[in-house]
């Protein structure tokens, strides 16, 4: 009977076998981060290890907000672009730069939660994608402003390439991955997960849904600004190239999808080593770069297909 089912919203529970093998990869990610300056030399190498990181916990973010809740966004990267330009159209200080970030980013989740209150499934997934490209042509249209595609040249404030650029980017990952994964151990990440199986359900037991969306995507939204920040910062400029979708949102999915979706541990781990492969493709086959990509998508879509058929 519909009125006996007990929907999947308790209280705060961190035990398990499965939580415990989220929390000593944390433990095992950490750990392995924590000693990559003593072993690469290389100060390209490690800058790219940096901006993996900051990919890495944008994914994390994505899996949380969106993966989660089962409101699947095509559009996320309009996040990193407006957290981006609130932050370096100005010419404050970096601590100011990374504040303007912040809220800029939590403004874009807002933005990205507000189509989710009308639309689902397929609907809200394209209704996300429009965001970017809409952006991305106010951007080449006023280029004055923003600069088009060759875009906004960024204060340089971070060492590029050193110990102390990759340990500052390594303390904001392990921060921002220990709130996400408490986060979705909690009722709030509960209920998250129980609005992708069932949110009809969830509304009768008395939850505004809409809230939680729109609290889901501020918290992830946030932390993604200040991980845009950061990123910019080690890339040098604010272009288009941070909002275009492809191949990012893809990465993304890819991350997200792998192994266990909604988890934000695993997906940060994949966001980090599909950034490292990205770079490999861009220096060794670029010319295939995308149909690589392509064809990952299509094979984790079909790996994961029969494992949410059911929803």
């Amino acid at each position: 009977m519909m009125g006996s089912y007990k929907p999947k919203i308790g209280p705060l529970r961190m035990g398990g076998p499965r939580a415990l093998g989220d929390f000593a990869a944390i433990v095992g990610i950490i750990a392995v981060l924590a000693v990559v300056p003593f072993a690469v030399t290389s100060s390209y190498l490690l800058s790219a290890l940096s901006m993996a990181l900051l990919f890495g916990v944008i994914t994390a973010t994505y899996d949380f907000a969106s993966i989660r809740t089962g409101y699947i966004n095509l559009g996320y990267t309009f996040i990193m672009g407006i957290a981006g330009y609130v932050a370096f159209l100005s010419t404050s200080s970096p601590q100011l730069l990374a504040l303007l970030a912040a809220v800029g980013g939590a403004l874009g989740g807002v933005l990205m939660a507000l189509p989710g209150f009308r639309l689902r499934g397929p609907f809200y997934a394209m209704a996300t994608l429009i965001f970017p490209f809409v952006l991305i042509v106010i951007a080449r249209t006023m280029y004055d402003v923003f600069k088009g595609d060759d875009g906004v040249p960024v204060p340089f404030w971070l060492p590029v390439g050193g110990p102390y650029a990759y340990y500052l980017v390594f303390s904001f990952a392990v921060v921002s991955l220990l709130v996400l994964y408490v986060l979705i151990r909690t009722r709030f990440g509960t209920i998250l997960k129980s609005m992708s199986e069932d949110e009809i359900l969830v509304e009768s037991n008395g939850i505004n849904t809409n809230i939680i969306k729109l609290v889901s995507f501020v918290i992830a939204g946030t932390i993604a600004g200040i991980s845009t920040f950061l990123y910019v910062s080690l890339q040098g400029v604010m272009s288009t190239a941070v909002i275009e979708p492809i191949p990012l949102l893809i990465y993304m999915l890819l991350a997200c999808g792998i192994y266990k979706p909604g988890g934000v541990v695993w997906s940060f781990m994949g966001g980090i080593g599909l950034y490292m492969f990205d770079i490999y493709l861009r220096g060794a086959t670029p010319e295939l770069r995308l149909a690589i990509i392509s064809a990952m998508l299509i094979i984790i879509y079909f790996l994961i297909r029969g494992r949410h058929a059911a929803r």
